[in-house]
């Protein structure tokens, strides 16, 4: 889909200072990642994360009324689930807002940017629109780990506004395949397994690789099934490769991080990441590499940045900015 009119004003975060170190399954390796303390929930870190937005955007909470706040978030698939927005609204003390939850994934953002890129595109009379992703794996994930992802805890949001002329977005492109379905997700919440004490205390209420085989199997090929999205992204924003000045991204391991730069021939120079090491922040990873874009001063006007994430859930996304 090719985006007109809509450009990034500003970005926050909220990554806690305590850290553990998990050791990564694949490797052996001893990954430090981020762990929010009991008072830093979700909604919390959220919420402090979109203060820090507001403040560098020069924006009150009174002007996220009636605009757009999407959230991706760990929870189960059930009515507590879609209650997410409306927690971390409540807390900036904002009254009506359109509220929209993805589930976690490495290119939910770049999922909740085309909506909300569809949704504003049909209402005009709306300005604006955050992304943000608050995540706790404490309890929801089994020992910090996702396949060979080590997980850290913590928040970002970017906004997004209609007629910001700085990082503007050119065109988004995304893709699912629905045979990975049953790679990665929470089996809890739902008909068929109710959220309910006995199976919260039985330890299912996680998030954690059901299909093995297809885990393998996205482990190998998804750098190269990410290429064709990749292509018609640059495609829709009438621009190619020799004209991508920065690659902003996220990858689930370092191993994937390495595939992705070797496939398409990106150095380290040209790459900007989460910049957690080998944690990963799953749905926040994307907004902290967007955080950081954000803060580079070197960058020209007119530079053309591609953005995408490199995941195992069967779903990719990609999109073009122009600086």
């Amino acid at each position: 889909m090719r985006v007109s009119n809509l450009g990034i004003r500003a970005a926050g975060r909220c990554v806690p200072t305590t850290t553990r170190t998990v050791c990564r399954p694949g490797t052996g390796d001893e990954v430090a990642v981020s762990v929010a303390s009991r008072d830093q929930t979700p909604f919390a870190m959220a919420e402090q994360a979109t203060r820090e937005l507001l403040h560098r955007a020069g924006l009150t909470e009174g002007d996220l009324e009636r605009q757009y706040y999407l959230v991706c978030n760990e929870g189960p698939g059930d009515y507590l689930f879609q209650l997410a927005g409306r927690m971390i609204l409540d807390r900036l003390g904002v009254g009506r807002a359109y509220s929209y939850n993805f589930t976690q994934g490495g290119n939910s953002p770049l999922m909740a940017t085309y909506l909300l890129a569809c949704h504003l595109a049909a209402q005009p009379e709306i300005a604006r629109g955050i992304v943000a992703a608050p995540q706790h794996w404490e309890y929801h994930s089994v020992g910090r780990l996702l396949g060979d992802a080590a997980l850290g805890d913590g928040a970002a949001v970017v906004l997004f506004e209609r007629g910001w002329p700085r990082h503007a977005l050119q065109s988004i492109v995304t893709r699912t395949d629905g045979r990975f379905h049953d790679v990665v997700y929470n089996e809890v919440g739902g008909w068929r397994v109710p959220m309910t004490e006995e199976p919260c205390r039985a330890g299912r209420c996680v998030y954690r690789v059901h299909n093995t085989a297809h885990y393998e199997e996205l482990a190998k090929s998804t750098v190269d099934l990410l290429a064709p999205v990749i292509d018609q992204a640059l495609e829709e924003a009438r621009v190619g490769w020799s004209d991508v000045d920065q690659v902003v991204f996220d990858a689930a391991t370092p191993q994937l991080r390495q595939d992705f730069l070797d496939r398409f021939r990106i150095p380290e120079e040209r790459a900007i990441d989460s910049g957690m090491g080998g944690a990963w922040m799953c749905s926040a990873g994307l907004l902290l590499a967007f955080g950081r874009l954000l803060e580079r001063t070197d960058l020209r006007p007119g530079s053309t940045v591609l953005a995408t994430s490199v995941g195992i859930d069967g779903n990719w996304a990609a999109a073009v900015i122009r600086v």
